[in-house]
């Protein structure tokens, strides 16, 4: 079924934000904040390298978005956006953050997602 979705502007934002991470990441490069400790054993669960999760990411798409953006007490000045995909075993909650100019873009979280994701763009037609 689709739904009518009437904010293009919020469409286009996180499209610009997913084409600023890719970009930044093709010449800085990803880097994973792999804490706390249920996060690295949720990483050796999912058996994923840091290529094939580098690779889940520069694939994501605004249907992908979930929620953001969101201000972090480590860098404020810029925001994450939160994603999610659907692999083999469940869900994965994916947080993204540009970061610090000229420094790799930051993946702070790439998990099981606790609760299931909304996703405000899949299966809508923008008018």
């Amino acid at each position: 079924m689709l739904t009518i979705f009437t904010h293009p502007m919020i469409y286009t934002a996180v499209e610009q934000f997913l084409q600023q991470i890719k970009a930044k990441a093709d010449k800085h490069g990803l880097a994973f904040l792999e804490k706390p400790t249920n996060n690295l054993d949720q990483l050796l669960e999912m058996n994923l390298t840091v290529a094939q999760r580098t690779s889940i990411i520069k694939g994501l798409s605004p249907e992908d978005y979930s929620t953001g953006p969101y201000l972090c007490n480590l860098h404020p000045q810029y925001p994450s956006m939160i994603f999610g995909r659907t692999l083999q075993k469940g869900e994965v909650f994916i947080e993204l953050s540009k970061g610090v100019d000229k420094a790799p873009v930051m993946c702070r979280a790439f998990r099981w997602a606790s609760k299931k994701l909304i996703y405000p763009f899949k299966n809508k037609i923008l008018v």
